[in-house]
């Protein structure tokens, strides 16, 4: 008998687990993945922010969940970075930098819950981990 997707060994791992593990591997090259990413799965809250007139690069991306604004940028040089911003009513109230792991573990969350309500979640999530 077949294990059912939610009880695979790589699933448990989670989500967060195999973005960080993209993070590690090519810090500089996970930002336009991770948006793609994140706009597949999340696409009414993701929003890609780019530069450049005539080759767009993606420079950072923002995933608002709720009353919680994820904000991961690429500074240019370094790893990149990443803060919570606390929304109330369109306002950002308090701004705080977090590790990019922990931003990836509550975005991934997200994801999670929301994969266990929709199939197609549910396959996009399957994609990602390479289970499909």
């Amino acid at each position: 008998m077949e294990d059912s997707f939610e009880n695979r060994d790589d699933v448990r791992i989670g989500v967060a687990a195999a973005l960080g593990r993209q993070f590690a591997a090519d810090a500089r090259g996970f930002l336009p993945l991770l948006c793609g990413l994140l706009r597949q799965w999340l696409p009414g809250e993701t929003k890609e922010i780019t530069t450049g007139f005539f080759k767009k690069i993606t420079v950072g991306v923002e995933v608002t969940l709720d009353d919680t604004c994820y904000r991961i940028s690429d500074p240019g040089r370094g790893r990149p970075t990443a803060e919570r911003v606390k929304v109330v009513r369109g306002i950002a109230l308090k701004t705080e930098s977090i590790s990019m792991e922990q931003c990836l573990a509550e975005i991934a969350e997200t994801i999670e819950v929301r994969a266990q309500r929709t199939t197609e979640d549910r396959a996009a999530m399957a994609r990602m981990l390479g289970l499909s």
